[in-house]
């Protein structure tokens, strides 16, 4: 399937919820099988370039991967969100067999957005400063 930002197909159905985690399942998206994550960050700069980081590193990879599978679904409902400054970022994650699933982060919201799904949210933006951590946004913490 064909999402609206040019990736193709998910990796694989999710899963069962998993059991609550703080009163909100969370479903498990990304296999063990994930080789590498594209991830495309676009600053908060109005016309700033995306800029672009293939992951492969296996560590980093996993670490991705279990973060977002951690994450729990958004039902919060209608809410209010912060100034949204345009700062995004679009993972990819792949298997080696070529399934991809795609998410954007949507860090105003603490929201991830996996087409076809229910959004999933970033509570304490764990997913979003890891991501901003590979991405060099952030040198304090840089991730290896």
């Amino acid at each position: 399937m064909l999402s609206a930002i040019g990736f193709v197909s998910v990796l694989a159905a999710p899963t069962q919820p998993a059991p609550l985690v703080g009163g909100v399942s969370s479903m498990t998206y990304i296999s063990n099988d994930v080789t590498r994550v594209q991830v495309t960050y676009r600053a908060p700069q109005q016309f700033s370039r995306p800029h672009r980081r293939t992951i492969t590193q296996r560590g980093s990879v996993h670490q991705l991967a279990t973060i977002f599978n951690a994450l729990p679904l958004d039902i919060r409902g209608p809410h209010g969100c912060l100034a949204d400054k345009g700062e995004r970022a679009i993972l990819a994650f792949s298997e080696g067999n070529g399934g991809t699933l795609s998410a954007t982060i949507n860090p105003a919201c603490n929201r991830v957005d996996v087409p076809g799904h229910v959004p999933l949210f970033d509570k304490g933006d764990h997913l979003w400063i890891i991501v901003r951590t590979l991405m060099g946004s952030d040198p304090k913490k840089r991730v290896r």
